[in-house]
């Protein structure tokens, strides 16, 4: 009967030896993993943050010209203004009041344009402000799996504060896989 005590004893050890073992190396894979991931993270934020700069330059440019052809378009209105108060024979359409009709159509063109552009420009700032928010929230997340699974893979039977928790096996392991939670990071910075 001790023989049989001993030998369950060793294989009970063993398997936990071995266990403890597989956990480590998972926990170190996992640590590699979410490494990964959130240096990835961090290389896209820091490049969506860069074209979110140049992205409002580019806006406050855009509406500099919007608002630097108001002044052209006045002016070429005001013309076609005074040559309409001409009198007699002076009243004829020729080629000076058709070259200024083309340039007010330019001018409204170009101020549609850009207008348009403009609204491009705040819906792509939207757009990434909403893909910031994304990121920040997953690297947040990121550092804190690191954080947890740093101080798990430095536990060892002889740490302090180890205690039986119950209710631990009712945890349900498909609820965040390696697949999903690599999946949700690299949705992210594709977005």
């Amino acid at each position: 009967m001790r023989s049989e005590a001993v030998r369950a004893m060793r294989e009970t050890y063993e398997k936990t030896s071995q266990g403890q073992r597989d956990a480590g190396r998972r926990l170190g894979e996992r640590l590699t993993d979410v490494t990964f991931w959130r240096n990835e993270l961090n290389t896209e934020l820091e490049s969506l943050v860069a074209e979110a700069a140049q992205l409002t330059d580019t806006k406050r440019n855009v509406q500099k010209a919007i608002q630097d052809l108001e002044a052209p378009l006045h002016i070429t209105q005001e013309c076609l203004y005074h040559r309409e108060n001409r009198k007699g024979i002076d009243l004829v359409h020729d080629h000076v009041e058709k070259s200024l009709l083309v340039e007010v159509d330019n001018l409204r063109s170009c101020q549609e344009k850009l207008n348009n552009c403009l609204q491009k420009i705040n819906k792509q700032l939207a757009d990434l402000r909403s893909a910031q928010f994304a990121l920040e929230d997953d690297l947040t997340h990121k550092e804190s799996a690191i954080g947890i699974d740093s101080v798990c893979h430095q536990l060892n039977n002889f740490s302090r504060g180890i205690n039986y928790y119950g209710g631990i096996e009712k945890y349900d392991p498909t609820i965040s896989t390696t697949m999903t939670w690599s999946a949700s990071s690299s949705l992210n910075i594709n977005r």
